[in-house]
């Protein structure tokens, strides 16, 4: 709806504008009591995607909030290696809660005297590739494998992460 205004110069005039606009604040986590570490978080229009589509907000932080109006949004969230994509309604004049769960766990790595630390899912997609100091990293729920590597030799590593687990991987050197 338009409507348009005139005002004389010199004069004032008030105007009341009603906007159908509601509010969704988010909590995010790894997991039950883990929370997430800086995650970004994008908003898109609709139930579904679209190709080439532009996010309508974004923000960084475990709890986040976004004024939006009527309707439906996705809310992708990303921290790390863990990216999932949450739907949420959002209703004019009413604030929705939301706590979107990521099922990841925190992965710290340790490999002494390892060049590098490359992360495969057990896919054998490759997720990351670490440098010393090798640090941790939010992970999905899974299996996965670290190929430690020091001067073009490699050795292998298994290991299974869970939501909400915090695990200590030490994968040795060749």
């Amino acid at each position: 709806m338009t409507r348009d205004v005139a005002v004389a110069a010199g004069d004032t005039t008030a105007v009341s504008i009603v906007a159908g606009v509601g509010r969704v604040e988010a909590s995010i986590v790894l997991a039950l009591g883990l929370p997430a570490r800086e995650p970004f978080v994008e908003v898109f229009a609709g139930a579904d995607p679209v190709p080439g589509e532009a996010s309508v907000a974004n923000g960084y932080g475990s709890a986040v909030s976004f004024d939006l109006g009527e309707g439906t949004y996705r809310a992708k969230v990303s921290t790390d290696a863990v990216s999932r994509t949450f739907r949420f309604d959002v209703a004019p004049g009413r604030t929705t809660t939301a706590s979107f769960a990521l099922d990841a766990g925190i992965a710290s790595f340790e490999a002494p005297g390892a060049d590098a630390l490359v992360v495969f899912a057990e896919d054998g997609k490759d997720v990351a590739t670490l440098y010393p100091p090798f640090g941790s990293m939010a992970l999905p729920a899974g299996r996965y494998r670290a190929v430690a590597e020091r001067n073009g030799a490699k050795k292998e590593t298994s290991f299974e992460i869970a939501a909400g687990q915090q695990a200590r991987i030490v994968a040795a050197a060749p």
